[in-house]
């Protein structure tokens, strides 16, 4: 944990990177940041992250179609990042969110091409990613 905390204080930016399942990230984010973000260092009258950069960013299996009030989901992806959003207004973090959607290649069920386009939309995502991060320096 501490090696962990001595990374984030030298960071100005912090990304989080997953792959966004049953509307919300994996079970090991959710791990480290209970174990990492403790009273004191990430909260609290000592917290020591104030002012950094928390950055967000996650693929989706469904397209931002079904991510719509009329969608299969009937909800806007907006809607599920709300959690995020309190997470860094708690530790007084600058929240950014960048988001790729329709990233699902299931092998032996998608096609040659299903699996080109998530491999494009993987590079995409990255190049916005750094660019964004670029931006926050």
């Amino acid at each position: 944990m501490a090696h962990e905390q001595e990374a984030l204080l030298k960071a100005q930016t912090i990304v989080f990177e997953f792959p966004f399942y049953w509307y919300f990230a994996p079970a090991i984010l959710k791990q480290y940041l209970d174990t990492v973000f403790t009273y004191g260092f990430a909260y609290g009258s000592t917290a020591k992250l104030g002012g950094k950069n928390l950055i967000y960013s996650f693929t989706t299996g469904s397209s931002i179609q079904d991510y719509q009030k009329e969608g299969a989901i009937k909800h806007d992806l907006q809607d599920f990042l709300i959690q995020f959003s309190k997470i860094a207004a708690f530790c007084n973090l600058n929240f950014y969110e960048l988001h790729s959607c329709g990233m699902m290649y299931l092998e032996g069920q998608s096609t040659l091409d299903d699996k080109l386009k998530v491999i494009n939309k993987a590079r995409d995502h990255a190049l916005k990613l750094s660019h964004l991060i670029q931006s926050l320096a």
